[in-house]
């Protein structure tokens, strides 16, 4: 989901918004996630179905360490699927070595 625009931003907002409100951790802050709604999209590359499962398993793991809530420190830890982590580091272009020109050759 692209975020070039205002009004796009505003959707993902709201799609982040309405994952957050889902979740029942006894300790989670609200907004949390909607505040970094931005970082999220960059995580995700702006894929829902990777969006899920980030906050998913940020959720499961915050369960199981007994913080009952979500941090931007706990969701940078969760790994993603490969289509997800290629989207949030694209491989870098890599530059043509320029030629050696050796005067004794």
């Amino acid at each position: 989901m692209p975020c070039a625009t205002e009004e796009q931003r505003k959707i993902w907002r709201s799609l982040v918004t309405d994952m957050e409100q889902a979740l029942r951790l006894r300790h989670h802050t609200p907004h949390t996630l909607a505040r970094h709604a931005d970082y999220l999209h960059q995580r995700t590359g702006g894929v829902v179905g990777s969006l899920s499962h980030l906050i998913r398993e940020a959720a499961l793991t915050s369960l199981l360490d007994g913080s009952e809530k979500i941090t931007k420190k706990l969701l940078a830890g969760i790994q993603l699927d490969i289509r997800a982590e290629q989207q949030a580091h694209p491989p870098r272009k890599r530059l043509p070595r320029p030629r050696s020109h050796n005067a004794g050759s």
